[in-house]
């Protein structure tokens, strides 16, 4: 049987992450909260994207040859020159944004209070396709549950990825699940169709849309599939009961990971049964820093990111070649990689870095 909460989860690494930030300095959100007042009714000031880029930043995605990245108090901002320069645009929440993903110029963001935000503009603008705030019983529910000072704590999303321009999917927390067939106008909640009766929380999807292969993972190990782009699901058993926070599907031959909790990585065959884990060391020295992504380089080698700024590099073989930390140690939550840098988002904004 699969043991409920078996650790650290993605949606608890992004509350603490959220309750550092704020505990950090209260002086400095109060004036903050009157800035994204501003912000929000289209005054942005002058100063605020530097501002912006060093607060907590959770994703970042390249649509067509704009990059988009996406954080707290709902912050949306783009950059044309390869995050040279950067740019603030509207949006119509201040719920904290998790996630986001684009097909062609069609983007979708998730996050806090079940959001989903959509643009069809390569993210220039957004408007708001779903929202979920929580009841006062309920935050209080969650509050006992997390903590005293959590109030009005609205069930987030925490990830999003569509097959093509209509058909897209939504997970997050005590697993719920979402899916769209035209493009976001509604969205159906379909959590009762998975085998997550305990509700753990889904911390992950991505999918290959040719092979209608879509996959989501999450707590106690849940690697769930779908054969049909989600028509039907079936739990694949990796023998792993620690929580996973993301599926690596850019490796081409079939082949597939999940990694998660303390460096877990696994490896096994698109529409198969069979998994192996794969041991992470460095200079002998085992990798137990959480992974929170991976990222295929153009010369077939995989990066991957997570707490206390882990950047690792494996070959085509999946072994480890290189593994280096910021050197602030704080988590990274994503990254991007251009043509002779990287960027990287988390706890600390935003940061370039040279690819190696």
């Amino acid at each position: 049987m699969r043991e409920i909460r078996p650790g650290l989860c993605l949606l608890v690494m992004v509350i603490m992450i959220t309750m550092q930030t704020v505990a950090a300095d209260s002086n400095e959100l109060a004036k903050t909260a009157n800035e994204e007042t501003d912000a929000q009714s289209g005054e942005i000031e002058s100063g605020e994207i530097e501002r912006v880029l060093k607060s907590l930043l959770l994703d970042i995605v390249q649509a067509e040859q704009r990059l988009i990245v996406v954080g707290e108090r709902g912050h949306i901002a783009l950059s044309d020159d390869q995050g040279t320069s950067w740019r603030l645009v509207d949006t119509p929440t201040q719920a904290m944004l998790t996630a986001i993903f684009f097909v062609d110029q069609h983007g979708w963001a998730v996050g806090h209070d079940g959001t989903i935000l959509y643009s069809g503009d390569r993210g220039e603008t957004w408007v708001l396709q779903h929202e979920r705030k929580m009841s006062r019983l309920e935050d209080k529910a969650l509050a006992v549950m997390w903590s005293d000072d959590i109030d009005r704590l609205g069930m987030p999303l925490l990830d999003v990825w569509f097959a093509d321009e209509q058909t897209g999917f939504a997970v997050g927390a005590y697993g719920w699940y979402l899916k769209t067939t035209d493009g976001g106008k509604h969205w159906q909640e379909h959590s009762a169709s998975l085998d997550n009766f305990e509700g753990f929380h889904l911390n992950a999807v991505s999918g290959l849309a040719a092979q209608q292969a879509v996959f989501i993972v999450g707590e106690a190990g849940m690697v769930l599939r779908s054969r049909d782009l989600g028509n039907t699901w079936e739990f694949v058993n990796t023998l792993y009961e620690g929580s996973l926070f993301g599926v690596e599907l850019g490796l081409g031959a079939d082949k597939l990971l999940v990694y998660g909790l303390g460096g877990a990585l696994f490896q096994g065959a698109i529409f198969g049964d069979r998994w192996s884990s794969l041991p992470l060391t460095a200079e002998k020295n085992s990798i137990t820093d959480s992974i929170s992504q991976s990222m295929p380089l153009p010369d077939g080698r995989l990066m991957l990111l997570g707490t206390g700024g882990l950047i690792s590099i494996l070959d085509a073989s999946l072994k480890v070649e290189s593994t280096d930390y910021l050197i602030h140690r704080q988590g990274i939550m994503a990254g991007l990689p251009l043509d002779k840098h990287l960027l990287l988002v988390g706890q600390f904004g935003l940061e370039k870095r040279a690819l190696q």
